[in-house]
Formats: structure tokens, sequence, C-alpha cells
């Protein structure tokens, strides 16, 4: 397969996809265009400083946008905030891109994506929420999509590691005890750290023949929260506990940040019927974690793992290894 040089990365200021632009950076082969709204933004700027990174002000929402960052690229990571647009824009966007993207030549449509929970639970629908079910449904269609017209990868990702610094931070109690709180029950959480999704999407394009038609999960970092507690524990030697919360519970206590009425995506009209409110669509979030175990699969997992450890053997291998390497204490 021909050499992917010049890349595109959507998305290229925000959390995951500036581990994406500096992990890309560093390899030093690539060409790297962000595209962005704001290029004089303080993100846009921190990324743009990085060598071999181009930004260019496009809006991805639009013909002319789309086409001028896939314009003369050889790869693309086509990652959409879902938490900022709404449900329809994301998927035709993405239809649109991915026509835009085999008229323009390009060698490489990298899509960030996950299981259909919503699906595997029988579409029921206390299983759908605004990300989760957009990325599995795009996931479903995509890997539909013949690679001789296009040649496609699929990265599996997980919930961020880096959360359990802002949404799932413990809290501490007056005695001193650290209480890791969440109405998940029995469940478990597939934790990633956000650098892995860096070095994952360089690794597809350094091997793209290797990745190309393929659903890509490396080794996620199943956690259930007695095993989050118990990493904690060991990791800063201060005690903690697990208390099971119903969801009510938990959105009681998300009063602080953010009022669970409130519309999801923040874009979202008061009569959309295609948003959400946050209590729904992180309702729906906190099932998926609660009943995990209905949509592992096992052999997969392990397979995943072995292959994870073979390209990647310096990533962080356990919750526990993500707490060492952070200097994790619960608070900031």
């Amino acid at each position: 397969m021909a050499l992917i040089k010049r890349v595109a990365i959507l998305g290229g200021t925000g959390a995951q996809g500036s581990s994406v632009v500096r992990n890309l950076s560093k390899a030093g082969t690539f060409e790297i265009t962000v595209p962005t709204r704001n290029p004089s933004s303080a993100e846009a700027q921190a990324v743009g400083a990085l060598s071999n990174v181009k930004l260019l002000q496009a809006d991805y929402l639009t013909e002319a946008g789309i086409r001028s960052i896939l314009a003369n690229q050889d790869g693309v990571y086509f990652n959409m905030n879902s938490f900022a647009v709404t449900e329809p824009s994301v998927y035709f966007w993405t239809f649109r891109a991915y026509e835009i993207a085999v008229q323009s030549g390009l060698k490489l449509f990298i899509l960030p994506g996950s299981i259909n929970r919503y699906k595997a639970h029988g579409y029921k629908e206390e299983f759908r929420n605004a990300h989760g079910a957009i990325s599995g449904r795009l996931s479903d269609w995509l890997s539909s999509q013949p690679t001789d017209i296009l040649p496609w990868s699929i990265l599996y990702g997980g919930v961020y590691a880096e959360m359990l610094w802002t949404l799932l931070k413990p809290r501490v109690r007056d005695d001193g005890v650290y209480e890791f709180a969440a109405p998940i029950g029995d469940g478990n959480i597939p934790f990633i750290p956000l650098e892995d999704y860096g070095a994952r999407v360089r690794w597809i394009f350094e091997h793209p023949e290797a990745a190309i038609g393929k659903k890509l999960d490396w080794g996620l970092l199943y956690t259930s929260y007695k095993d989050l507690v118990q990493a904690f524990e060991e990791t800063t030697g201060k005690q903690a506990v697990f208390k099971d919360l119903t969801q009510d519970e938990w959105f009681d206590r998300l009063r602080v940040i953010r009022a669970p009425e409130t519309k999801f995506p923040d874009s979202g009209l008061s009569d959309d019927d295609t948003t959400f409110t946050w209590r729904r669509t992180f309702g729906a979030w906190w099932n998926y974690w609660k009943y995990n175990d209905h949509t592992r699969d096992p052999k997969r997992e392990k397979e995943a793992e072995a292959y994870a450890n073979e390209v990647y053997p310096t990533r962080l291998k356990s919750i526990k290894e993500w707490m060492v390497a952070n200097k994790y204490t619960g608070t900031r």
C-alpha cells in the first residue's frame, strides 16, 4: 500500500485529537493538518506550535469546509464531537465526508468507534444515549463499506481514564476516606488513557496494510469499582470505599457540575426530539457499564490484549499502572 504521509485530524484541538496530533508530530514523518473554526484559540495555538502541524481554518459542518480539509490528503482521522454536535448532523456529515474522501482519493479513513451496545441490548430505550449510539451505529455502517473504494479502519475506544479527575473523581468524606460512587453495581468500565489514542492512530497510519477493514480494540482496561478502589489504595496508601448509588442519587451529585435536565449536546434546541437531557444520556451510559458483561467477548478481548502487547508494548496495562504513571491522588 502507498505511504500515508499527509493526514488531517478532525477534532485535533480536543482532548482525544490533541493526543493524536502530538503522537504524529513526534514521529516526524507526517504532514499534519488540523482544521479549526478558531485558529487563534489557546487549544489551536498549542497544537499549531508542534512540529509538522498546520492549522486550517475550516468548518467540518459545511461542504466547502469538508472539501478543503480533505483536499490533497492521504488519510484522515474523522472524529466529530457528538458532545457538541447534534445526532443528525453527526450522521450526515460523516456520510458526506466519506463520499468526499472517496472523491478526493484518500488512502485511509479512520473512524473512532465502539461496540453498538444499544443494538446488543435489543434496542431497549434505557440503553440509548447520544455519544454511544452514534458511535456504534457509525461503526456498523462503516464496517459494511467496501475497502477497495476507500480503505477504512475503525478504532474502538473506551472511557477516558482522565475522567477519574473530573466526572468520576472520588469525594473525600469527613473521616478522610475517599469515596468512589457510581450507579454501576458489579459492572465494569473499559478505561483507556488519552495518550493511547495517539499511539494507536500513529500505528495505524504507519501500518495501514495491517489495519484496513478492521475494528481495532487494543487492550482496553476493563475495571470494576472494586478493582478501582483496590488500585487506588495500593497506589496512594489512602483508604477508599465504593458506594453503589442509584441513578437519581448520582445525578443529584452531578448538579454541582451540570443540571441533569439541561439539553445534550449543548447545541440542541429545547424542542428538538433528536436531543437528550444529560440525565437521559448519562443514565444510558451508566446502564452500559452496569450491564457491560452482556456485550463483552472474552475471546476477542484476549486476542486484542495480546495484539496490543505485541505492537504497543509500552502501553499501560491496568488502571493501577495508569494511576502510578500519572501520580494519581484522587484530587488535582
